[in-house]
């Protein structure tokens, strides 16, 4: 399964379960016209996680990879940084993985 597919499926199990989640845009857009990618705006961490999701007061970051993928140096510091400010922060391949962690 692909990472964009796993995305959809996690999501969409999260949705079902009526937990608050959505998807982070973490891909600068393309700007057809002037024929470049448009800067992601100011604050907009590298290494962003793909999903947040909020239960029970508590954040979830959740970096998906497909069964072979490996998370890049900024996504794991951007996972330190999660965790040092009080949320969780997990690689997640499945919605088993995502059922794991009590979501």
């Amino acid at each position: 399964m692909s990472e964009r597919d796993a995305q959809a499926a996690i999501l969409d199990y999260l949705a079902v379960r009526h937990c608050f989640a959505l998807r982070l845009n973490n891909q600068p857009i393309y700007d057809a016209k002037r024929q470049i990618f448009r800067s992601l705006p100011k604050h907009t961490p590298r290494g962003l996680s793909d999903i947040l999701a909020i239960k029970d007061g508590r954040a979830y970051f959740l970096e998906v990879k497909s069964e072979k993928g490996k998370p890049s140096e900024d996504q794991i510091d951007f996972g330190r940084d999660a965790i040092r400010a009080g949320a969780s922060y997990h690689v997640v391949r499945s919605i088993d993985e995502v059922q794991a962690l009590g979501l």
